[in-house]
């Protein structure tokens, strides 16, 4: 199982994020983040996968591979991506979207999801989401 991992700019941008060679059917890829690879997953596999981000990859699939049902292609918004802070930020593309995987924290041991009853985040961290609740004000007349 391979769950929330964020796998970013491993070198070279021809080179391939995560390369799966002779896994089982049991096997499972799931909300992780790839960005800036030539080819984001690559390989032959019988994994199942989905719910993967994709960002600044030439490809998100090898050949022969189909994209996740609810894959998500966007800006992960990271910190500093260049000073390799790889913490996603409040407008990143992959918050809230990934499935439930029986992950309960991220990286620095915060909860996962953020606030209880949202949708975990893509990849290896969990941006904190917050609820605001306004007032309801109603004008008689």
């Amino acid at each position: 199982e391979v769950f929330h991992n964020t796998v970013a700019d491993n070198g070279s941008e021809e080179g391939v994020g995560i390369q799966m060679r002779t896994l089982s059917a049991e096997s499972a890829l799931h909300n992780n983040v790839i960005v800036g690879h030539g080819t984001a997953i690559s390989g032959t596999s019988q994994a199942s996968w989905d719910a993967n981000g994709f960002y600044d990859n030439d490809a998100a699939y090898g050949p022969g591979l189909s994209g996740g049902s609810h894959d998500v292609y966007g800006d992960p918004d990271f910190v500093n991506r260049g000073g390799g802070d790889y913490h996603i930020g409040p407008r990143s593309a992959m918050a809230d979207r990934g499935r439930d995987v029986g992950v309960g924290v991220d990286i620095d041991g915060d909860t996962r999801p953020a606030p209880a009853g949202t949708r975990p985040d893509l990849g290896a961290d969990e941006v904190s989401q917050r609820l605001v609740f306004l007032p309801l004000v109603l004008r008689d007349g």
